[in-house]
């Protein structure tokens, strides 16, 4: 497994995701009136990415141990935590430039880390 490779390739999808979250959060912001929840979810979106990222380190430390087995898990949970924020926060998108009611709160940090 190319190490750098594999980690440039998740810090820039990471960085992609969050300019996608900050874009939503543009949006959203510039409405009159804005649900808490959907705040929060922006908010918990910030926050796994962060997480993320954390996940990218200790991926780091399993390539350089040889775990494979460890690693390939972790990017398994990185991309799927990615691919989640990133189709929901499109949704939000979505939602309010259609007019339509955005999907219910998704509270992605609870379902992951509780």
């Amino acid at each position: 497994m190319d190490t750098v490779n594999v980690i440039k390739k998740l810090n820039d999808s990471l960085d992609n995701l969050e300019n996608s979250v900050q874009t939503a959060k543009g949006v959203i912001c510039k409405q009159e009136v804005v649900p808490a929840d959907i705040l929060r979810r922006i908010l918990n979106y910030e926050e796994v990415i962060s997480k993320q990222r954390g996940l990218v380190n200790k991926l780091i430390i399993m390539l350089e141990r040889g775990k494979s087995e460890e690693a390939i898990h972790l990017i398994k949970i990185i991309n799927g935590l990615s691919s989640m924020i990133f189709e929901d926060a499109n949704d939000l998108i979505n939602s309010f430039v259609t007019g339509d009611k955005p999907a219910p709160d998704v509270n992605v940090s609870e379902r992951i880390y509780n």
